[in-house]
Parts: structure tokens; sequence; C-alpha cells
């Protein structure tokens, strides 16, 4: 997104995908019209068939149904979700974001909101990216816009949105995020105590899930960690 690309299409994330997994394994595979292949001498790289595990992040009923596909032919080893999925989805990994709360710690505490916040304000980053005319539906999203297009020329100004993306939020995203309520952030990721963020890990685990991939942010992510790893571990 920083690079102000839009994503690749389906078509092109799926032969990019098949013709790694062909490299990978030996073969000859086609790039552009050329016909290449891995002929590194074993004193330079590892001897093929390189078995890397691949799996596929995707989002929305097309990506998962090539997914699905990839993993049924042995192209991808598995999918990397948002939301645990039941289904024939191999080493099924579920990124998750969020904040486990203190013993009476609401989810709009200052030390929370820091720790949610970088992942909050991304909605506005990606509803300027798919969708700008919505951003006046949401709180402050109006004045956002507005201070995103003071900013930058409108070439740039992709290079405005994403300052801080999932790390830090400063400026405009500071003002939206004081604007979100506890419920709000109450829903962001996977925030709450240590029971209920234990609970989401049975759950997943229930239907399949194999892997947590926790992405923390905020100004203490040790933190973050360290309480993640004690609620769904212990």
């Amino acid at each position: 997104m920083v690079l102000g690309k839009k994503a690749l299409s389906w078509k092109a994330t799926r032969t990019y995908i098949e013709t790694l997994h062909t490299l990978l394994a030996g073969g000859v595979a086609e790039v552009e019209g050329e016909r290449v292949q891995m002929i590194h001498r074993p004193s330079l790289t590892a001897e093929r068939p390189i078995n890397v595990p691949l799996l596929l992040s995707a989002m929305g009923p097309k990506g998962l149904d090539i997914t699905a596909e990839m993993i049924a032919n042995g192209t991808c080893a598995g999918l990397i979700g948002v939301a645990p999925l039941e289904g024939p989805w191999g080493h099924q990994v579920l990124m998750v974001s969020g904040s486990v709360l203190d013993e009476g710690e609401s989810a709009g505490s200052p030390r929370a909101r820091a720790a949610i916040g970088p992942w909050y304000v991304v909605g506005y980053h990606g509803c300027w990216e798919a969708a700008p005319e919505f951003l006046a539906a949401m709180p402050g999203g109006a004045e956002w816009l507005a201070d995103v297009e003071s900013t930058r020329p409108e070439r740039e100004r992709h290079l405005a949105v994403h300052e801080g993306h999932v790390t830090e939020v400063f400026g405009r995203d500071q003002v939206v995020l004081d604007l979100a309520d506890e419920a709000t952030l109450s829903g962001v990721g996977w925030t709450g105590d240590s029971a209920s963020i234990k609970e989401k890990v049975s759950h997943a685990s229930s239907v399949g899930v194999r892997e947590i991939l926790y992405t923390p942010a905020g100004p203490d992510v040790e933190r973050e960690m360290r309480a993640f790893a004690a609620a769904t571990l212990s």
C-alpha cells in the first residue's frame, strides 16, 4: 500500500505461487515468457527439492476458493487467515491483533488504547484505499481525510495515509483514536481479559487452527507478547 499500488489480482498471485512451488521443487517454470530454473550448484544453495511449506494469506470467497484448490493439489501447505475456519485448510494459521487486559482494566484505558490503537486506525487507512467516500461516515473521518489531502499532493497521499501503519499512532490518527469509545476498542482483534483470550484460542483450535500469529502493537510490545503468552500457554 505504501508503494501506491493496488493489490495483485488473484490470477497473478496464483501464477506467482505456482511458479515458486515449481522452482523450489527443482522444476522448470515460465516467467514473463522465458523458461527459468534453479540451476545453482550444491555449494551455493540447498539441494532441490527444497521442501518449504507455502502458506497463502487469503480473505474473501474468491481467495479462499483458490487457496483451497492449491492446498488440495499440493501447491500450498495451508492458509493464513484472520478468522478461524472449518474445512480442509491444511496448516491453518490465524493472524490476530489486540491486547490482553489486566484484571479490572477496560479497553478504553490509556494503556490499552495505546496498544490497540495502531490496529484500530488502520481501518481508516484501509477505507481510504478501498472506498474513501465512506470515510465521512466514520468518527472524525471527514477531518482525517481533509488532513491527508492538505498534507501531500494527490500522487503522494498514500505516503501520508500509511505513516506509522500498525506500529505507531500520531497526528490525524491519534485524533480519530481519541474519538473511539470503549465498546469500539473492545472489538479490535482479540481484546479482553486473560480468560476470554484463552477461550478464543480453544475455539480456534477446535476448528482446525494449528498456529496463532499474534501481531502486537503499541509502545510496549514486550508487555503485549508476555501477556498474550501467559494467557494462551498457561
